[in-house]
């Protein structure tokens, strides 16, 4: 498939999926889910999330981030977060 057809194909989900009042975040996730089953196989679609989530799980900053609200609630739940 051409890459052209590709974006419109993203666009064009994108943009009914925001007539419809479909909010953002969920608009971008199933317009690139369509685009993804439309132009690729499923054999690439998956070695390319397995790849994404493999490299998201490396990237030690943006672990960082649940784990210090983890380590928030779990400090809240227990009372230790008063004395500090």
């Amino acid at each position: 498939m051409s890459i052209t057809l590709t974006t419109v194909i993203l666009f064009a989900v994108f943009g009914v999926l925001l007539f419809l009042g479909v909010p953002i975040s969920i608009s971008i996730v199933v317009s690139s889910i369509v685009t993804a089953m439309s132009t690729l196989s499923w054999d690439q679609i998956t070695f390319i999330t397995m790849q994404k989530m493999n490299s998201g799980v490396e990237s030690f900053s943006l672990l960082a981030v649940p784990l210090f609200i983890l380590n928030d609630r779990r400090r809240k739940s227990t009372g230790h977060s008063g004395w500090i």
